[in-house]
């Protein structure tokens, strides 16, 4: 998705156009059991190399 498909999703579930979504109508619900584990003090780039790392196990 573009991020103006992003804004303009947000934009229409606020106007109660798309039900349950994530954030606005939907509360944001932690995963049980993370597959990938990520520390936002790391960079950006070494937190991708993490992701990239984990998905081609």
């Amino acid at each position: 998705m573009s991020e103006i498909d992003d804004r303009l999703s947000s934009l229409k579930a606020r106007k109660g156009e798309i039900p349950n979504f994530t954030g606005i109508s939907a509360p944001y619900e932690r995963p049980e059991d993370a597959e990938i584990h990520l520390d936002g003090t790391q960079r950006v780039d070494d937190l991708v190399d993490i992701i990239f790392s984990r998905i081609e196990e």
